[in-house]
């Protein structure tokens, strides 16, 4: 990075991978070095693929605080916080199976969510009941549901140097981050012994257990709120997503363009202009050579799903040249795309 014309090339960086085997807490460490070398450009990919729902919603929010993502930042899909609920729902089996830690993980995210937002207290409480049931197959004892989620939202810190954290190093970087796992341990050496244990191998082989979990232990509107506080923190942060219809129709959970929730996402006022309590959304063609298809289709989707769904033509056109335009404005780099 220190040689101009290879640093001159650099606008950006990207990850995109195996939600499965790849969640955020991977790549913080990288996303820093790249922030430390003056790439402040940032996409991921993230809640396209995921077990349940919850870990898709999960995921979105674990990239926005894991990864610092901020504005004008991209996310790729994000799909987890966009579909309808009941459509996923509906599609799924009566039973999923996820790993025992990711399940646990799932639960606390989801249980701090609703206590805050001062949910019906028995819906909490059999959250938690499941949570404590959980702890123990995966740390051995009753975990109390605060200790758990602060322990989570420490797995941004990189792990690699647990084992260093109280020697001195000469590299900047590597003395950043060990400052910064001297920094949490001090402020919470409880949730912080946790972090420590959660990457124990032994903890490791018990989190990554496969589980049977029903799809429906908590229904569409709870599933809703948790979809609404996710996007909330995408929008203040002012966070652009990246929709990619063809690629989520193709291999995705959508059987047709007609249940993308794109089009709740670009629904109108009345007055012609995308709406200001929606997420800022860009158009992406995910991986042309796969799926055979470009900006230009993708595009084309959006103007004929609109004027489809009883749209005007005028305001599909206007729509589709508005995103076209934030995407320009936003653009990582030089490139520009043409809107004609």
């Amino acid at each position: 990075m220190d040689s101009p014309p290879f640093r001159s090339r650099f606008v950006g960086i990207d990850a995109a991978g195996n939600e499965f085997h790849a969640p955020p807490e991977v790549f913080a460490p990288l996303f820093r070095q790249a922030s430390y070398d003056g790439m402040t450009n940032r996409t991921y990919h993230v809640g396209e693929d995921f077990p349940h729902l919850i870990s898709g919603i999960r995921a979105v929010d674990e990239a926005v605080a894991f990864l610092e993502l901020r504005h004008g930042d991209r996310i790729g899909h994000a799909t987890a916080i966009g579909i309808n609920p009941e459509y996923w729902l509906n599609r799924m089996p009566d039973r999923c199976y996820l790993e025992v830690g990711c399940l646990l993980d799932d639960l606390v995210f989801s249980l701090t969510i609703l206590d805050r937002n001062g949910y019906e207290k028995s819906i909490l409480s059999v959250i938690q009941r499941k949570i404590l049931e959980l702890s123990r197959l995966v740390y051995g004892y009753d975990v109390p549901t605060e200790v758990l989620e602060r322990s989570r939202l420490m797995r941004h810190l990189d792990a690699r140097y647990l084992d260093e954290i109280d020697s001195m190093c000469l590299g900047l970087q590597k003395e950043m981050e060990l400052a910064k796992l001297r920094e949490t341990k001090n402020m919470d050496p409880e949730a912080f012994k946790l972090f420590e244990l959660y990457h124990a191998k032994e903890t490791v082989i018990r989190y990554k257990a496969i589980t049977p979990f029903e799809t429906k232990f908590l229904p569409a509107d709870v599933l809703r709120s948790l979809q609404r506080f996710v996007m909330s923190t995408v929008m203040s942060q002012q966070i652009f997503i990246e929709v990619m219809l063809t690629s989520n129709v193709r291999i995705s959970m959508y059987d047709d363009y007609d249940k993308h929730h794109l089009w709740e996402w670009l629904s109108s006022t009345g007055d012609g202009c995308l709406r200001e309590s929606k997420p800022t959304v860009v158009l992406c063609s995910d991986d042309p050579g796969i799926f055979s298809c470009s900006m230009r289709i993708e595009a084309e989707l959006v103007y004929q799903m609109l004027t489809k769904n009883k749209t005007n033509n005028s305001y599909a056109e206007q729509t589709v040249r508005e995103i076209l335009e934030r995407a320009n404005e936003k653009s990582f780099g030089p490139c520009q795309l043409r809107q004609d």
